[in-house]
């Protein structure tokens, strides 16, 4: 008689060991998994902070050199030309920055001013682009010889490419058709408010026009004013709240900004300082404004100094 075959298998023994060693095989795949996740996240936050603050200091500074630029000799209308302005607004978080500056290309005139109206040509008279000269915009001429703003002038359209302008005031000089630079200037106010997502941004104000978001996650901005105070064209001393704003040669800005998504795994204890326009190293951020914020926002500060280059004096070392 054959015999049976004998039935082999596993013990319950020897499935609880494989279900264990499964589930901690499972876990480290699932932490390296969270690991990888919160490594590419934290770099992700930390290359966006440094492509936000390169381009909000680079583009505050491209603004800053252009502030008082009323042609080859921008200095001589000093204080009838207040160029840069520190204010305060209801919704700002932080320093606000005001400028006048050159909007476009200059446009040219058809023939020697000396009296008003005068024509220029322009690339569409009283269209789009905004940029083009329109009524109620203030208009700069200048030559070599000095400059004159021309507030909320009037503009008609004899053709399509020319602009009729009647400013309120008279020249009171002959203004050379091949040698003078007419263009749009306009005043720019720049704030740190929270945009329609709740998250800080740092934003743009043109004349009348509405608010432009610029650059998110800028949380706050600090700003302190170089003067000059024997005319060397150098800062002697920065300051919050200049008194002799014509003096100011030079502006320094720092920049708080932080990520738009929170990214760490908890907020640090004690939370880490942040200092703006300080002592870094001083606990209480000796000069400047210190941040403490207690969450798991990243946050960077950036730092520049920009020179007026329309605001140095000729002639200084």
């Amino acid at each position: 008689m054959k015999s049976a075959k004998t039935q082999s298998g596993v013990s319950l023994v020897e499935v609880l060991v494989a279900v264990a060693i499964s589930g901690i095989l499972l876990a480290g795949v699932v932490q390296i998994f969270l690991s990888t996740r919160q490594a590419y996240t934290t770099m992700d936050a930390a290359s966006r902070l440094q492509e936000d603050g390169r381009f909000a200091i680079n583009f505050l500074a491209d603004e800053l050199r252009r502030a008082g630029y009323y042609g080859c000799n921008s200095r001589q209308l000093g204080d009838e030309a207040p160029d840069l302005e520190a204010f305060d607004t209801a919704t700002s978080t932080g320093d606000t920055l005001a400028l006048r500056v050159p909007l476009t290309e200059s446009f040219t005139l058809t023939a020697d001013a000396d009296t008003t109206p005068f024509t220029v040509n322009v690339d569409r008279c009283a269209g789009e682009p905004s940029d083009d000269i329109q009524t109620g915009m203030d208009v700069v001429l200048a030559d070599c010889r000095g400059a004159m703003i021309l507030q909320d002038v009037d503009v008609e359209c004899p053709t399509a490419e020319e602009a009729l302008i009647t400013p309120t005031a008279t020249l009171g000089r002959t203004f050379g058709a091949n040698l003078t630079e007419v263009y749009r200037i306009a005043t720019r106010v720049y704030y740190v408010d929270l945009n329609g997502d709740g998250v800080p941004a740092l934003f743009r104000r043109t004349d009348t026009e509405a608010p432009m978001e610029l650059v998110s996650g800028v949380e706050t901005m600090a700003i302190r004013y170089g003067v000059d105070e024997n005319g060397n064209g150098f800062a002697n001393r920065y300051t919050n709240a200049p008194t002799e704003w014509e003096n100011v040669v030079s502006v320094q800005i720092a920049l708080l900004i932080r990520s738009i998504e929170p990214v760490k795994t908890s907020p640090e204890e004690p939370p880490r300082p942040h200092c703006l326009l300080g002592d870094p190293m001083d606990d209480d951020c000796d000069g400047g404004t210190a941040i403490n914020p207690n969450d798991r926002y990243m946050r960077h500060v950036y730092t520049t100094t920009i020179a007026l280059r329309n605001r140095i004096p000729v002639g200084s070392p």
